[in-house]
């Protein structure tokens, strides 16, 4: 299913991603802050907010994100294709230094370090069936899949992020 941003915005938008969100990872949804929207299949960039810029809560935040989405336990309403989580420090404190991006889906299949690699939607890259009958009607139509990689950008100037620790899981691509 490939998501618009008008249908995005139908279903709720960024309300709904926040609550589908804080409750796959059970967090409050008021911790998500949403950087930007836009089409690409669609890309959600957020952030999630650790007020008192703890590390070692940056961190398990972090690994809470992986392990939901390598686990295929986040349920945002739209199949995921692409997801990259990083963590940093809002105030670039040397105790809570930017952690490495960890790519954990890609192109449907999960690939973070340590899973396995389940794919969680098909594309025509990880399903033979999809790749055969797009081949077969190359001539008359082009497929809707996308597997389009983007990585988590890291923002940490944001206004109101300053005194904040950010957990970003940068593009979310539905």
């Amino acid at each position: 299913m490939e998501w618009t941003l008008t249908d995005f915005f139908a279903k709720g938008g960024t309300t709904s991603f926040m609550d589908r969100l804080a409750s796959s990872l059970g967090i409050h949804a008021s911790t998500i802050k949403i950087v930007s929207v836009y089409e690409g299949s669609l890309v959600v960039d957020y952030s999630i907010v650790e007020p008192n810029d703890d590390p070692v809560r940056l961190q398990q935040l972090a690994a809470a994100q992986i392990k939901a989405y390598a686990t295929n336990q986040v349920s945002l309403g739209a199949p995921i294709l692409d997801v990259s989580v990083t963590a940093t420090s809002a105030t670039g404190s040397a105790a809570a230094p930017t952690s490495a991006v960890v790519h954990v889906v890609t192109a449907g299949t999960v690939s973070a370090p340590g899973y396995s690699p389940i794919i969680i939607t098909k594309t025509i890259s990880n399903d033979p069936t999809l790749a055969a009958q797009t081949t077969t009607t190359a001539g008359t139509a082009t497929t809707t899949s996308s597997t389009t990689s983007t990585s988590a950008s890291v923002s940490t100037d944001r206004e109101g992020s300053a005194a904040y620790g950010i957990v970003e899981a940068g593009s979310t691509v539905f």
